[in-house]
């Protein structure tokens, strides 16, 4: 998560909520869900009085604000679907969302999806409480010193990493990481000494996979790596673990931010109740039984410029039986699973797996897969909208050769539909030129 300069304006509501984490740490189970059902209340009020969608919604159901309750209470509404959001942008916005200072943000998602919402002053100040007290259970502290490799920086004039003095981080580019790249991060960041290193799983593993066959000792040995935004497996984190020399923890959120899971010292994965309601839906949008791999359902509790109640992330989860031994009482995720992108693999040697960013800015199409189909070419799939125009294409190729490079073939064809794996997903990234049989 990058935090923007406008995201320091609010240090009292910060520091509020931040001390109110600490709090909540020793709550009860039944203590977090009458947390949770007292800022539910105030958000389905706020949508019902508020936001032309969820009047209409709650109308068309037969539902008032009194109605729900409880999070049980939640299932009386329909879910949230990406494809809603698109189509009643307008009607999801709040009337009186000026109030919050809203601003508009936009996500690709992990399979794809281009997504376009409004967020507020409630989530700036939401995101910044939650991870300082998620990242300080990881040995962080305001302006330690740290190293991040993710696609949040994009390669320029051959340059591969930016010193943020803002927030006295080393920005280390996840495009372009061949043998040769990989050698010159691995000596940087021995010579920055980050005290927390924080990235994707996959680029990290191929950094930690660099450390091993060029025989590089990292000279230095951080606190702890924090891992986000794909999948990280337990052969990534071994290795990691093994090159650090320090602990891993892994977070999964989302730019829509209704939902934040996080790893703590134990090695559980904490849903956050004090942030959103979760529910794991089967696809017939019912409770899934614990045990049973569900969708990821959220409703957040802090944006009010444009409320997502019971929204469908299109990510997977399973619950676990049983609490963690830290003591914290919140629900127990035991396997995530919907970020598992492949990766494209350039002539060059580099290895890319999140390409996300590419299609975020981008209108013209509901869908998009890329798909690696030999070694020199890849074929991007897209499932156009009447927003398309002849230059989205010329667009997309630009951004994907800023990651990719130019030596491989690009062809796009424009499709129907992209079928969906057996969980539902559409995978951004599928390698079908390395690709086994083993999924």
């Amino acid at each position: 998560m990058k935090f923007k300069l406008s995201d320091y304006g609010y240090p009292l509501e910060i520091w509020n909520l931040y001390r109110f984490l600490q709090k909540s740490n020793g709550y009860t189970r039944e203590q977090l869900v009458d947390y949770q059902n007292k800022k539910l209340n105030a958000i389905i009020e706020h949508a019902y009085s508020h936001v032309p969608y969820y009047r209409e919604l709650f109308e068309k159901n037969q539902l008032k604000p009194p109605d729900i309750q409880t999070v049980e209470d939640l299932v009386k509404i329909p879910v949230l679907a990406k494809e809603t959001v698109r189509e009643r942008f307008d009607d999801l916005i709040a009337d009186n969302a000026i109030r919050y200072k809203p601003y508009l943000n936009r996500t690709s998602g992990s399979t794809g999806t281009p997504l376009k919402f409004m967020q507020d002053k409630n989530v700036s100040i939401a995101r910044f409480a939650f991870f300082w007290h998620i990242w300080r259970s990881a040995g962080y502290r305001p302006y330690l010193k740290w190293a991040q490799i993710d696609g949040m920086f994009e390669p320029d004039d051959d340059s591969i990493w930016r010193y943020d003095l803002q927030m006295n981080s080393l920005q280390i580019s996840a495009y372009s990481l061949n043998e040769q790249n990989c050698k010159k991060i691995l000596k940087k960041i021995s010579t920055f000494r980050p005290k927390i290193v924080r990235g994707f799983p996959s680029a990290l593993y191929v950094l930690a996979q660099a450390s091993e066959n060029l025989n590089f000792d990292i000279q230095f040995k951080p606190k702890s790596v924090i891992t986000y935004s794909e999948q990280l497996y337990p052969f990534q984190r071994e290795l990691i673990n093994k090159v650090f020399g320090c602990p891993v923890y892994n977070i999964y959120s989302m730019w829509e931010a209704v939902c934040l899971i996080a790893e703590c010292a134990s090695g559980s994965q904490h849903q956050y109740m004090e942030f959103s309601v979760m529910e794991l839906l089967d696809k017939n949008n019912s409770p899934v039984q614990k045990g049973e791999s569900g969708e990821i359902t959220a409703t957040s509790f802090y944006n009010y410029a444009m409320p997502f109640i019971r929204y469908k992330t299109g990510d997977l989860a399973t619950l676990a039986e049983d609490s963690c031994s830290c003591g914290r009482a919140h629900v127990i995720v035991k396997d995530m699973d919907g970020r598992k992108d492949d990766s494209i693999i350039t002539p060059e040697g580099n290895r890319i797996s999140r390409l996300s960013r590419v299609f975020r800015n981008t209108d013209g199409y509901n869908y998009a897969q890329v798909r690696q189909v030999s070694e020199k070419e890849i074929v991007v799939l897209l499932v156009p909208n009447d927003k398309f125009q002849e230059n989205t294409t010329d667009q997309l190729k630009q951004e994907l050769q800023k990651r990719l490079g130019t030596s491989l073939k690009i062809e796009f064809r424009l499709v129907d539909d992209i079928e969906p794996l057996p969980n539902g997903k559409r995978r951004l990234v599928v390698n079908d030129w390395i690709r086994t049989d083993e999924e």
